[in-house]
């Protein structure tokens, strides 16, 4: 059986092919990355624009193109943040099913920290019996805690690092600007009751694009693959004083993300300050994994575990 997972979220769309053999077997076929920008705007005037939308679609075309290509049999798609706060959401879905011919289902942010973590926990080898986790997305940030076989948190939060990005008016930034930013954070993980509790978490993973940027570049400094809270600081405070031109000039720097590589970087710093954490390793896992092992799941059961495929609830 041949599996499309589709992510729709505020900065990419993301797809992937799998398919799932009788052994138990997965295998990604295909895998790729839109960056459309649906979100653009949004977080201002609470709607999509028809440029993004145009694009979403064209990049959605393609994808089921490529679909039947390779024989899929089910598609299972989600849009998150940016969808699911804009007032012409349906009018976009509508214009999705009419024009591409797949229907999208929208997720609340509490369903997307839950996928996020079933992702993780069904395929990264690391995330045994204790880890964190945080995805950093364009409108939203989940964050989980997971100890003693058990989900001590999860959760999402209307922070993302292009959200952040539309509350400075000015880049660089004013100091005023980077404070707000800033505060707004606080404020958010201020509302958290009894994180103070929570055990001592050794391993936090850092999923999805903007992690992954800042992973890049901080690895230039020589420190390894994961982030550590000194080099990002490092990082953060030089990136405040430049313009976009001279942010690109930076080793490692993604053209595709400059505009909102800081905000993303200060919502990782103030997170880091969060869990007390001087470390974040990087995980490849995120929501499309959780929908496709929630896929899994479905078919384990229908198949009252004739496939032997493992069930992460």
């Amino acid at each position: 059986m041949r599996v499309g997972v589709i992510d729709l979220g505020t900065n990419s769309i993301r797809f992937d092919i799998h398919e799932i053999q009788g052994a138990g077997e997965i295998k990604c076929l295909q895998r790729y990355k839109e960056m459309v920008r649906l979100g653009d705007e949004v977080f201002r005037t609470s709607r999509l624009q028809e440029p993004t939308i145009q694009r979403s679609i064209d990049a959605l075309q393609k994808f089921t193109r490529l679909m039947k290509k390779e024989g899929v049999d089910e598609i299972v798609a989600a849009a998150t943040s940016a969808v699911r706060e804009a007032k012409n959401a349906k009018d976009f879905l509508r214009r999705v099913k009419r024009d591409v011919g797949i229907e999208i289902q929208i997720i609340s942010g509490r369903e997307e920290a839950r996928l996020i973590m079933k992702g993780i926990r069904a395929f990264d080898t690391r995330a045994k019996s204790s880890f964190a986790f945080v995805d950093i997305g364009g409108g939203s940030t989940e964050i989980g805690v997971f100890h003693d076989n058990q989900v001590l948190f999860s959760e999402s939060f209307s922070l993302g690092a292009a959200r952040l990005r539309q509350m400075m008016k000015f880049y660089p930034p004013t100091t005023a600007d980077v404070d707000n930013v800033r505060a707004t954070i606080r404020q958010s993980f201020g509302a958290v009751r009894g994180f103070k509790d929570w055990p001592k978490i050794d391993l936090v993973l850092g999923a999805s694009g903007t992690v992954k940027a800042i992973a890049k570049l901080t690895k230039t400094l020589g420190h390894g693959d994961n982030i550590q809270k000194k080099d990002l600081n490092d990082l953060v405070k030089n990136m405040i004083p430049l313009c976009q031109e001279e942010l690109l000039h930076i080793p490692g720097m993604e053209e595709k993300r400059v505009d909102i590589i800081l905000s993303g970087a200060i919502l990782l710093e103030e997170i880091m300050d969060f869990f007390g954490s001087r470390s974040i390793a990087r995980t490849k896992f995120a929501l499309r994994e959780g929908l496709l092992q929630q896929k899994i799941d479905e078919i384990e059961t229908t198949q009252k575990g004739r496939w032997g495929l493992p069930l992460i609830l």
